[in-house]
């Protein structure tokens, strides 16, 4: 038998008892009453928080909320219904208004009681109601601060009228109380305010091992010991105040023997004061035995996570616990009195079925997996195990099963099988350890990287490292696969054979619940075809095809670059156009193929003219473009530098050309061939103008060196 929950108001109390009835409905009735208050209480408190229905208001017992100087800051429906008056009347009103005034020293000494121990505090005193009537309540009353910090007073009235007026007919009742005492099974008396004894049930002088005549009289002090008694003192007092008093111990009878109690003192009033206490104590061992193995019970099967299941021999279902309504989705009260069939569904399997049947029929043990559904129609795997329970004669008497979700078992296995299948993908996989030891690779990974499989296990992905990639590279790889759990990106690799090859590279960190890294699995792709297309698509749209020289689109970008870092470094550039002398002549007289192995030989002799950092375009036709970046900050020493390379480039390509024609099936024609170039110059700093400017002056230069008799060199804005 746990605890009481606290009673907030009095049940069953007939409205006019028979005389016979009096005494064990008043009994009842105080019983009721002797509930904590402070649980009553902390219960309101509970309600209040509660959204949707305001259970606060549908209590029934009475609550005020008062501010410091005692003026009402709230109160429920029911609390305006005991006073009679209108709710929204009784805010901002002082509760001393509605304080009988032969009971408001109760009342201050409560408050002083508050204030002195800071706990929760009760009496019993009478109100006014609205219409002038006395109402006798028992007021509970607790302080706490609200969220500014100010004092706040909670207080619940209970409707102890009907109480009272017990009260009044036990006292008419004493000779009928003494008798029924002697049938109570329980230890029932009657104390005077100095503790002796006036009367006691058989049970009292049973257990304490005194006969009915040396009950009489006898001092509660001498009767039960004084440790006993020492323990009991303060209900004891508190009782003679008029505090009724419920609470449970052990005592211990004169064999020896301990018992476990529910005592209760209940005041005896007469005119408000307290002759004397009744005293009741009912053992309740044999209850809080059971009590207690229920409560185990009960514990274990609300720990287990397995759905438990009480079958009747009819196969119908009694009870079961909290896992299987977790499970399943129904509730206890769906289930209690079907069978469990109704956990069957289209796909469950039949042969299961009659293999449960089977074993319900036959009082044997089942144990299998079955697909269920649940409430919701959603299906889950049970992994069911059915066994038969039966008495002490054999007979069977009930069924017990035992469901345990193993959906996501199964779903685990399903995805390990899947997982397999695709681990030996096209694409290369490999799994580490924490520590990044490789444990796995797929066959795709070896095709790639020409490394078996117990080549690489053991090893680390070191063994493919290419050397393309600096510390810092994989420094910052591992810094966001810690951060984020994963890193990808454009990796070059070595094969087994030395090769060295691009491959996009996805590495994902696998964790434990906690957090920590368990493994790394890393999927690869070998991107070197794709790179040979791409490198292919930027050559054609960046390069000329004939003489792999940057074309105008990448010159356009160098020229802007290189004004830029002019910018930066306050240091001249120079653009020189270059056109050939007498370009059209040759073309014309051996055809395309030896044009084109000029424009070849001239390709190789301006790069061998200038520094690596510069720039060599093919412009169209037989125009050339060569940029110049970082000179110097002076412009006359960057134009010297300018005009050195200009001449020398134009001794360069002044030297005779031997140019090879090869054509299929016809002897290899060599021709000697001697060109010079026009070559005009303009110089730039930052981005005092535009490209096109500059390219317009040099184009300028160019002209007027070829009107100048041709192989020369002009500079833009300058007649030398």
């Amino acid at each position: 038998m746990g605890a009481k929950a606290p009673v907030f108001f009095d049940t069953d109390v007939p409205s006019k008892p028979h005389p016979a009835e009096e005494i064990p409905h008043a009994l009842q009735l105080h019983q009721i009453e002797l509930d904590n208050p402070d649980c009553a209480l902390r219960e309101m408190r509970i309600e209040q928080r509660k959204d949707g229905l305001d259970l606060f208001d549908l209590a029934q017992v009475g609550y005020f909320s008062l501010d410091e100087a005692g003026l009402i800051l709230q109160s429920n429906l029911t609390a305006a219904t005991l006073l009679g008056i209108e709710r929204g009347a009784l805010i901002n009103q002082p509760i001393s208004r509605f304080i009988l005034q032969e009971d408001e020293g109760l009342y201050e000494r409560l408050r002083q009681r508050l204030s002195e121990t800071e706990a929760s505090q009760s009496c019993e005193l009478r109100l006014v109601k609205d219409s002038g009537t006395p109402l006798w309540v028992r007021l509970a009353a607790a302080g706490e601060r609200d969220e500014r910090g100010a004092a706040v007073l909670n207080i619940v009235l209970s409707d102890i009228s009907e109480r009272k007026q017990a009260e009044a007919k036990l006292r008419e009742s004493e000779d009928f109380v003494k008798a029924m005492a002697e049938h109570i099974p329980a230890l029932f008396g009657y104390w005077t305010r100095d503790l002796h004894y006036t009367f006691a049930s058989k049970e009292y002088s049973h257990w304490f091992g005194r006969s009915m005549e040396e009950m009489q009289g006898i001092g509660l002090r001498e009767l039960v010991g004084d440790d006993l008694f020492r323990t009991r003192e303060p209900y004891i007092r508190a009782a003679l105040r008029g505090e009724p008093q419920s609470f449970e111990g052990m005592v211990t009878k004169v064999d020896g023997e301990s018992r476990h109690v529910m005592a209760q003192y209940i005041p005896h009033r007469v005119d408000g004061k307290v002759p004397g206490i009744f005293g009741l104590v009912t053992d309740v061992t044999t209850i809080k035995r059971d009590q207690e193995q229920l409560r185990v019970s009960d514990a274990a099967l609300k720990a287990i996570s397995q759905g438990v299941i009480i079958r009747g021999p009819d196969q119908c279902i009694l009870s079961a616990n909290e896992a299987f309504a977790s499970i399943t989705g129904y509730s206890a009260a769906e289930i209690i009195g079907k069978d469990y069939c109704l956990l069957e569904g289209p796909l469950t399997d039949t042969r299961q079925v009659d293999r449960i049947r089977q074993a319900l029929k036959n009082g044997t043990v089942f144990s299998g997996e079955i697909l269920h559904y649940r409430k919701d129609g959603g299906t889950f795997w049970n992994e069911l195990t059915i066994s038969p329970v039966r008495d002490e004669q054999g007979q069977l008497t009930h069924f017990v099963g035992i469901t345990r979700d193993i959906t996501e078992r199964k779903q685990a296995e399903e995805a390990l099988r899947i997982a397999a299948v695709a681990f030996e993908s096209q694409e290369g996989m490999m799994i580490t350890d924490a520590n990044s030891v490789i444990l796995r690779v797929n066959r795709a990974f070896s095709e790639t990287t020409g490394y078996t499989a117990e080549e690489a296990i053991g090893q680390t992905p070191r063994l493919l490292k290419s050397g393309r990639h600096n510390a810092g590279f994989y420094a910052e790889m591992w810094k966001t696969i810690k951060r984020t759990g994963s890193w990808q990106g454009e990796v070059w690799d070595r094969r087994k054979n030395g090769e060295i090859y691009p491959k996009w590279l996805t590495i994902t960190a696998v964790k434990a619940d906690d957090g920590s890294v368990t493994h790394y699995v890393g999927a690869q792709t070998d991107i070197s075809a794709r790179k040979a297309a791409e490198d292919e698509i930027k050559n054609m749209a960046f390069y000329d095809p004939l003489t792999q020289l940057p074309n105008r689109r990448l010159l356009n970008d160098r020229l802007s670059q290189a004004m830029a870092a002019s910018k930066r470094s306050a240091c001249h550039g120079a653009l020189m156009f270059l056109d050939l002398d007498n370009f059209k002549p040759l073309n014309d007289t051996y055809g395309h193929v030896i044009g084109d192995a000029l424009l070849t030989e001239v390709a190789e002799r301006l790069h061998h003219c200038v520094r690596e950092m510069d720039t060599v375009a093919r412009f169209g036709g037989d125009e050339f473009v060569v940029l110049l970046s970082d000179l110097n900050a002076d412009k006359a020493e960057s134009t010297a530098q300018a005009r050195l390379v200009a001449e020398k480039i134009r001794l360069a390509l002044a030297q005779p050309y031997l140019l090879t024609a090869r054509d299929e099936g016809d002897a290899d024609a060599t021709v000697e061939h001697r060109c010079t170039a026009s070559i005009g110059v303009a110089m730039f700093i930052n981005h005092e103008t535009s490209q096109d400017d500059i390219l317009n002056w040099a184009d300028a230069a160019m002209y007027e060196a070829k009107e100048a008799g041709r192989n020369s060199i002009r500079f833009y804005g300058s007649k030398a």
